[in-house]
């Protein structure tokens, strides 16, 4: 069975127990049932009654006994944080905002199965095949870019391409909570099956043909970072293909950013919506591709208002042509001005983190330090596109100098906010800017 952590709790649902810091933390059995299911679908919204099913499920009970339980459990779990980790959704549930680990049991079917299918990248094949190109002649390369633009679905393709002679090696650094699990992972699925540390597992190695893909990096950056520079230094022939929404920062390492998909611009023609990368994908995911294909000229006016809305980030584009099966086109494009309320239907084979735009921004969110976060919130009261100046004029009022500075390369480093060099300007996707801003307005509700 599995395990979860977040921040410095972990969860056992075979022994039962919740930790933090590895001492036991009592809590009552419908609590537990409680936390279980939340964490289990973190990011996603559960009903009230699933979770009620799950605490009482014999007995029938009111709200109000779910709201008593749900309070004592936020009480718990309080681990000195500004926003609720167990948020009330009005009229639909709740939803567990944390980044949550999970970890399998070394015996458990799921650590010997291969990584899920991805399918291939659509409007990425240049981009695909440049960084095969790269890794062929490099041994460290590291591929970066916000949640949700299609850094994993891209790894894959690009180590199927590059890979050659040498075995492939994945590893969804996601799955583990320590640099521990992480190294023993590394080890068990490059064959070597007792404990071993970094020098073990490259003495192992060797000069063996081997091609690690260590993939969502974000959340334990230095320990990949340590792992990648040691592995690329003391063996003969290993690659290492990372993601991260932050650079390793390792020597030997090359950079690649994964950019947006290209959107049609504004009065498009039909053949030159049909064109766009972004498009391509939405029909491709879509249900109802084969309505939208013969449809009429409005039709594909909305299609390209649709991927313009979700500014060609793969991920938001997926999970919209999900609606499409109970949406009309005009009906999604008007439900996209709140596009956390409607994407929301990620397959269930996917990582909590990648079922739902709130769930992916999320994770990356509660990554930041606390300045960052603040920063954040303030540069997304200003204009789509703004100066440094602008910046630091509003950021003046709650932050000093260093602190402003630290924040901005911090978040431009974890790849939230971007600067234009031929503009002068800097910019954020905006369902980053209207995530911030949510979390911001909350927390002064608070």
């Amino acid at each position: 069975m599995p395990s979860y952590s977040f921040g410095n709790f972990e969860l056992d649902i075979e022994q039962r127990s919740l930790k933090k810091q590895g001492r036991v933390v009592r809590i009552g059995s419908r609590a537990f049932e409680m936390l279980s299911i939340l964490i289990a679908r973190a990011g996603d919204i559960v009903t009230k009654e699933e979770i009620m099913k799950a605490a009482w499920p014999s007995t029938v009970v009111d709200d109000g006994a779910l709201r008593v339980h749900l309070v004592g459990l936020r009480r718990v779990i309080y681990d000195g944080e500004l926003e609720l980790c167990i948020r009330n959704i009005p009229g639909r549930g709740y939803q567990f905002m944390k980044p949550v680990i999970r970890t399998d049991s070394p015996s458990s079917e799921s650590s010997t199965l291969p990584p899920r299918r991805l399918q291939k990248p659509l409007g990425q094949e240049d981009f695909v095949t440049q960084s095969a190109e790269i890794l062929r002649k490099s041994r460290l390369v590291t591929l970066v870019g916000p949640g949700g633009i299609g850094k994993s679905t891209v790894a894959a393709e690009t180590a199927r391409i590059a890979g050659g002679e040498n075995e492939i090696v994945h590893v969804d650094v996601g799955e583990y909570g320590d640099p521990a699990s992480l190294e023993q992972a590394i080890a068990e699925k490059t064959g070597k099956t007792s404990r071993s540390d970094l020098t073990q597992i490259a003495d192992f190695v060797g000069s063996k043909r081997l091609l690690l893909v260590l993939d969502n990096c974000e959340h334990l950056i230095q320990q990949c970072a340590d792992v990648a520079e040691y592995l690329v230094s003391a063996t003969t022939n290993l690659k290492i293909l990372a993601t991260s929404r932050e650079p390793l920062r390792a020597n030997y390492e090359r950079v690649r950013e994964v950019r947006a998909l290209a959107v049609p611009a504004p009065g498009s023609t039909r053949q030159e919506i049909k064109r766009s990368p972004a498009v391509k994908l939405l029909l491709a995911r879509s249900c109802s591709a084969d309505a939208v294909n013969g449809g009429s000229d409005k039709d594909y006016q909305a299609v390209a208002e649709v991927v313009r809305k979700l500014e060609g980030v793969p991920l938001a584009i997926e999970l919209a042509a999900r609606r499409l099966g109970d949406m009309r086109l005009d009906e999604l494009v008007i439900a996209l001005d709140d596009p956390f309320a409607v994407l929301t239907r990620g397959t269930r084979t996917a990582p909590a983190r990648q079922r739902s735009l709130s769930a992916s921004i999320g994770w990356s969110y509660h990554l930041l330090t606390e300045d960052e976060k603040s920063l954040l919130g303030i540069l997304g009261e200003l204009p789509p596109a703004f100066t440094e100046a602008e910046a630091w004029l509003v950021s003046s009022k709650q932050l000093d100098r260093d602190e402003y500075e630290d924040a901005l390369r911090g978040l431009m480093a974890k790849s939230l906010v971007s600067y234009s060099h031929r503009e002068a300007t800097f910019t954020m996707l905006s369902a980053t800017r209207n995530y911030a801003l949510r979390r911001t307005r909350e927390y002064a509700g608070a």
